[in-house]
């Protein structure tokens, strides 16, 4: 995961170059919170979970994330048709900051307490948008492998 990390990075600083002058300089942390907070930095945790299963999952999910104060936006499938001709569904949690470890970590450890209580066997990932704006799928790039940057297989 280190190139897709590294290409992630890159991106936040091609599309935002004076990002890096204000990371690094004496601005107040309050200061610098204000202005990175213009800046879509957000990342979805994604699980792919069987249609049958899919709207209890999600369901959990969202009662856990509540639970601990952790209720990002999320969403599934609307389309009743995609959850008969499809073997998986995803299930998409929001995060609002990629760059938030402790973020991102704690739905992590959410989402793959679902995955365990509901013998889920694939990890959930984690995807910038940035990814999904600069058009970065999986299978469509040459450059990265996998367009997630995280992986998890945690414990609460």
């Amino acid at each position: 995961m280190d190139s897709e990390l590294r290409l992630f990075i890159d991106l936040i600083f091609k599309k935002w170059p004076k990002l890096f002058n204000l990371l690094t300089s004496n601005i107040k942390k309050e200061d610098l919170m204000v202005r990175v907070a213009n800046i879509n930095l957000l990342g979805k945790w994604m699980i792919f979970t069987k249609p049958s299963m899919c709207p209890q999952a999600f369901r959990t999910i969202v009662d856990m994330l509540e639970e601990r104060g952790l209720a990002y936006s999320g969403k599934i499938l609307s389309n009743r048709d995609a959850y008969i001709r499809r073997d998986e569904i995803p299930i998409i949690i929001y995060v609002p900051s990629a760059l938030a470890p402790s973020m991102v970590s704690d739905v992590a450890k959410v989402v793959d307490a679902m995955r365990r209580m509901l013998g889920i066997s694939k990890l959930p990932k984690f995807k910038p948008d940035l990814f999904t704006s600069e058009e970065l799928y999986y299978g469509t790039s040459s450059s990265i492998n996998r367009t997630s940057i995280y992986r998890s297989n945690t414990t609460l």
